[in-house]
């Protein structure tokens, strides 16, 4: 019981952190609108943690200093926020407390279901990562390494696995368990699913209001949902969303493509070019920490995605704007300093 309530209490942190993250943008990228906030505020929160922990990661540093580093840039970031950032917390306060219209309401109520079926899910095919998703996490608590002790024999390494130099997943995962006493087959199965498969359904909901009239964004989202879900593939993206969600390569899959797409569609209809543009930089940016692949899928997909949208410029705009070229090669710059470290390293 009393994992339950931790694992409840650590959903609320996330969001919190998630929205005080995003207060740190100008309005005019999130409009304070709390699913915005939420959706751009996972990107920057584990861009932030991946900067900062990755250096640590590569030169030994503990795993408490990690934590403290980091637990004190969550306290400076909400002493921020409350003190510079009230107006925007107020304003995000007032839009979540309107009452949704029944389409709304009928997309969140769709969304609660699906988000209650990952996380009493378990079936989880996963199982054989264990020892990294769950595993490493615990033994880098219990010896105070990042990610140098074998949950296997319960030796120490004397440097991490080359493959997983450039990921911070499951470092995150074992900040969380020493600093909120979270265990990670808890953190992982149920408070990080929940958290992730919510985000997925905030980005169908963006993707829902700019290709369909409102009325009709719960019927998008529930068409959505069984395309995924029914058109079941091993190694597929429904196979990755319904049960493996917390793990690194599926968040890549299903998060941060999805976000590379919702970004796409901001810039094209421009009516929140900002949120696009920003989006598409921090998932850039933090992609890497999940999974190596993003290494590859997110400029990929980004410049597949983008490149016509610059040229075209979009409904209403004149094409070939020397501002849209910038920003592409700034969301690209993030993907192409990983690769260039993951060639080094």
């Amino acid at each position: 019981m009393q994992n339950i309530l931790t694992a409840v209490l650590v959903i609320i942190f996330y969001f919190g952190a998630f929205a005080c993250f995003a207060c740190l943008l100008p309005e005019k990228v999130h409009g304070c609108r709390p699913v915005n906030m939420l959706i751009i505020g996972f990107f920057m929160y584990f861009s932030a943690f991946h900067v900062i922990a990755l250096p640590m990661k590569l030169i030994h540093v503990r795993l408490h200093v990690l934590t403290l580093t980091w637990f004190g840039l969550l306290t400076l970031l909400l002493v921020f926020v409350l003190w510079r950032r009230r107006k925007t917390v107020q304003k995000a306060l007032i839009s979540l407390a309107r009452m949704p219209d029944r389409y709304t309401l009928c997309f969140m109520l769709l969304s609660a279901a699906l988000v209650t079926v990952l996380v009493v899910n378990i079936n989880h095919i996963s199982d054989f990562d264990a020892a990294y998703y769950i595993g490493l996490p615990g033994s880098s608590k219990y010896s105070d390494t990042i990610e140098l002790m074998n949950p296997y024999s319960g030796r120490l390494r004397d440097d991490v696995k080359s493959f997983y130099q450039l990921n911070t997943d499951t470092v995150h995962a074992a900040v969380i368990y020493q600093m909120l006493r979270l265990k990670p087959l808890v953190h992982a199965k149920f408070t990080f699913t929940a958290v992730a498969g919510a985000l997925f359904c905030m980005l169908l909901f963006k993707a829902g209001e700019y290709l369909t009239e409102h009325k009709y964004i719960a019927l998008f989202g529930l068409t959505a949902l069984a395309l995924l879900l029914f058109s079941y593939s091993i190694a597929g993206v429904s196979h990755y969303f319904a049960y493996r969600t917390y793990e690194g390569k599926a968040v890549c899959c299903y998060l941060y493509t999805a976000m590379v797409f919702v970004g796409m569609l901001c810039v094209y209809y421009r009516s929140e070019e900002a949120f696009g543009w920003a989006s598409l930089f921090f998932a850039g940016l933090g992609g890497i920490s999940f999974c190596n692949t993003a290494l590859f899928l997110i400029p990929l997909m980004t410049g597949t995605l983008l490149f016509p949208v610059v040229v075209s410029g979009g409904p209403g705009s004149m094409p070939r704007l020397p501002g849209r070229w910038k920003n592409l090669l700034l969301v690209l710059i993030p993907s192409g300093v990983w690769m260039i470290l993951y060639t080094v390293l």
